[in-house]
């Protein structure tokens, strides 16, 4: 969840962003759950602390999407156009396929 929607129950398309960055990080980590070693009481200062899940089994290129939507300044996060054209242009550059593993 986005630090903002933790803190102040805020939801709104920053914070639905923040959440398809989680979302894509557990497809590519094939359903892991985050911050696994992180109580939920301590989530929220983890996160204002700088701290993000790490990169999975995935190019730079993905990572790079999934840490964009990470942003603690919520208007600095991708619009989802903006992501739909970024995930696009990783999916032309890489192989066929992609390794989930």
């Amino acid at each position: 969840m986005a630090p903002e929607a933790i803190e102040k129950q805020r939801f709104n398309i920053f914070t639905d962003v923040w959440s398809f960055g989680v979302f894509m990080w557990e497809v590519f980590k094939l359903g892991k759950e985050p911050y696994p070693e992180i109580r939920n009481a301590d989530i929220l200062q983890f996160l204002k602390l700088g701290y993000r899940l790490e990169q999975p089994h995935c190019t730079k290129a993905w990572y790079d999407i999934m840490f964009s939507c990470w942003n603690i300044q919520p208007r600095a996060r991708p619009r989802f156009k903006e992501l739909v054209q970024k995930i696009e242009v990783v999916m032309e550059a890489d192989c066929t396929y992609t390794v989930l593993s």
